[in-house]
């Protein structure tokens, strides 16, 4: 809102963003790799949208799979040994 001197601008959807031409260019939006499917096709999302002349960024690994960290996770937050851990897998607790 030029005239009212109140900074703004327009806000996109996602489709919007997904098929921005000039995001693409700058590598700004992804294609997404699945660490079984592998590439999934047309599926994209955003990275990591700065970029720094001196410093590597965006992904390079996928998000865990779901429940990918539950042992680390047990170990380090709740001070379950390995023993404690197979015993809850045993009895299905886990």
């Amino acid at each position: 809102m030029i005239e009212n001197e109140v900074p703004s601008g327009p806000v996109r959807d996602i489709l919007e963003v997904l098929t921005d031409q000039e995001l693409a260019k700058r590598g700004t939006i992804v294609d997404l790799i699945h660490p079984d499917a592998g590439k999934v096709g047309d599926f994209k999302t955003w990275g990591f949208p700065i970029k720094f002349s001196e410093a590597a960024t965006g992904f390079n690994a996928p998000a865990p799979k779901l429940g990918a960290n539950n042992e680390e996770i047990y170990r380090r937050f709740l001070g379950l040994t390995l023993d404690q851990l197979a015993v809850l897998k045993a009895e299905k607790v886990i």
